[in-house]
């Protein structure tokens, strides 16, 4: 989460992590809390060679609009760990990969906020952003992740990690599908949506 360099210059430029993160707005500090973390490691053929996923307390109450969104409430965290358990394996799970995300602006920010928080080291990685890929593909449409869903057909369960993560994957698959009939690969223009 350093400075940029290109995609194709990282060692792990046949795989990839996708992931997304579940948050709760703290009053006391005016920031978003982790609450949820979901992460796989695909390949460019989309299996899956890793995961690593979580649910923490973020040592806040959970607001009624993240249990609005999320369906996730104190009862979930209550007894949890704090996100500081998870940091080094999470740094390692990250350190030196291409990630996609979707709208990766929030999780990118939500990540750095908790390594900052505890005085951990920060991940070098190269993020790329799935919400700016739809909307090069589709400049004048919604392109939330709910909307790509819909219009792809996507069923998996909305607003929690896992489930937009798997969601995520379907999109890139798609996403490269319509590459290939332009005649080019998505792979090969990562560089583009880096943010």
């Amino acid at each position: 989460m350093q400075d940029k360099i290109s995609i194709y210059d990282l060692p792990s430029f046949d795989s990839y992590i996708v992931l997304d993160t579940e948050t709760t707005y703290n009053y006391k500090n005016s920031r978003e809390e982790l609450i949820e973390f979901c992460g796989f490691e695909i390949n460019n053929s989309f299996d899956i060679l890793n995961k690593f996923e979580f649910i923490v307390n973020p040592n806040c109450k959970i607001t009624k609009q993240t249990f609005e969104i999320t369906g996730i409430c104190d009862d979930h965290v209550i007894g949890k760990p704090s996100v500081d358990i998870y940091l080094d394996k999470l740094h390692s799970f990250i350190h030196n990969k291409n990630i996609f995300a979707h709208n990766a602006n929030f999780d990118k920010r939500v990540l750095e906020n908790a390594f900052h928080k505890y005085s951990a080291n920060i991940p070098n990685c190269n993020f790329v952003d799935t919400l700016k890929i739809a909307r090069n593909i589709f400049p004048s449409q919604s392109n939330s992740l709910t909307s790509l869903k819909k219009r792809f057909n996507i069923e998996y369960e909305s607003h929690r990690a896992r489930g937009d993560v798997l969601a995520t994957i379907e999109l890139i698959s798609r996403f490269n599908d319509i590459y290939k009939e332009r005649g080019i690969s998505l792979f090969k223009t990562l560089d583009d949506f880096r943010i």
